[in-house]
């Protein structure tokens, strides 16, 4: 599942649709970044204490400019890709929704009902057929606060590192604008003053010398050979930065979890003692004027019931979610270091590039000059 085609749509909002295209894509439907939005909301509810993939932060100002553009459809690329890894996710009904339905997918997103605990336990049982049983919570909950500190700490550390390489990307755009700059018009002082010097002898030109092809080709491919390697780095960045996220999102997922596990337990408690005062205390005339013990008594039980059921559901998906997330990071980090591996050997090979094509143009410039001063 890919996006490609971005397409403004004006109207009194304007706004950026993209092609949705892949092998599970029935057809070639269009998607806002709406529907993203409104797909992984979707997946953050029905998947509470899970890490799923995160999208890029919504934009005020700035969504249609181009760079900002590119920079979407690859982020939401990654999204996409990354979904695919989890297959539980990506076979789930709301990516199949997503895939398939018509332009107004994101209401259809919103408008699809919650999933009662006892349903989501089957969908648990089924992602992670791996859980262990004896898994111990307590020392899984602890594990979790120690990962969510560090998750913390590394984010402000990116943070901290992105606002570097940003500076450092400006920095050195500006200067192979420069440096192109600075080309054109050397080529201008030799066609047009040079020129005049040398009583209009070509021979006499270095770097627009029509009979030096070589040298004048790498002139040209300026254009396109010199490359920013900061960049790339600032791409890693943007992607980690999410990742981390979404991250602290999944941990802060598991102490809701834990959260509502306990208020639950503290419903079936109120709901007891509700019953015991019904059946062994003084009753209100007021509300036996309106409902019979009977049926008072009997609609706490079924509110009971339900509560222990939906109690005894998510307490299994808590303790399920706990186990996930901790296998789930034992690869998250090496994930990530196999991606700052890859992110440093671009940037490594960038600069080596640039580099090798400089030197390749110098030393073809000072041959030219050798053999100018040799003429």
């Amino acid at each position: 599942m890919y996006i490609s085609n971005p397409v403004q749509n004006d109207g009194v909002i304007k706004f950026i649709s993209y092609t949705l295209g892949g092998n599970d894509v029935q057809n070639q439907a269009t998607r806002r970044y709406s529907d993203f939005w409104a797909l992984r909301a979707k997946l953050l509810e029905r998947w509470p204490g899970v890490y799923i993939p995160n999208i890029p932060p919504k934009k005020v100002v700035g969504n249609l400019e181009k760079k900002n553009i590119d920079k979407r459809i690859r982020l939401l690329n990654k999204f996409c890709l990354k979904l695919s890894k989890y297959p539980f996710i990506y076979s789930s009904d709301e990516v199949i929704l997503f895939q398939s339905h018509g332009p107004d997918v994101g209401k259809a997103l919103e408008k699809s009902p919650k999933v009662k605990y006892p349903e989501m336990l089957e969908q648990y049982k089924s992602a992670f057929p791996n859980y262990d049983e004896s898994y111990d919570l307590i020392l899984g909950k602890s594990k979790m606060v120690e990962f969510s500190g560090f998750l913390k700490k590394t984010l402000k550390n990116l943070h901290a590192f992105h606002e570097v390489v940003s500076a450092c990307v400006e920095k050195r755009s500006q200067e192979i604008v420069q440096y192109i700059s600075l080309m054109h018009q050397m080529e201008e002082y030799e066609k047009y003053v040079l020129m005049e010097y040398s009583d209009n002898n070509e021979s006499k030109l270095i770097l627009f010398n029509p009979q030096n092809t070589a040298l004048n080709e790498k002139v040209v491919a300026m254009q396109t050979s010199l490359r920013n390697p900061f960049v790339a780095l600032e791409e890693w960045l943007e992607e980690e930065e999410l990742d981390i996220e979404a991250g602290i999102e999944a941990m802060d997922s598991l102490v809701r979890l834990s959260s509502t596990v306990e208020k639950l337990n503290q419903k079936i408690e109120s709901l007891e003692n509700q019953l015991k005062k019904l059946q062994y205390g003084n009753q209100n005339p007021i509300a036996e004027f309106f409902k019979k013990k009977e049926e008072k008594m009997a609609e706490l039980e079924r509110n009971k019931t339900q509560t222990t059921e939906d109690l005894e559901a998510l307490s299994l998906i808590n303790k399920m979610a706990h186990f996930n997330m901790e296998v789930f990071f034992e690869n998250f980090q090496k994930e990530k270091t196999k991606s700052y591996y890859k992110a440093l050997k671009t940037y490594s090979l960038l600069h080596l590039e640039n580099n090798k094509y400089n030197d390749d143009l110098w030393k073809e410039i000072k041959g030219s000059l050798n053999k100018v001063k040799e003429a």
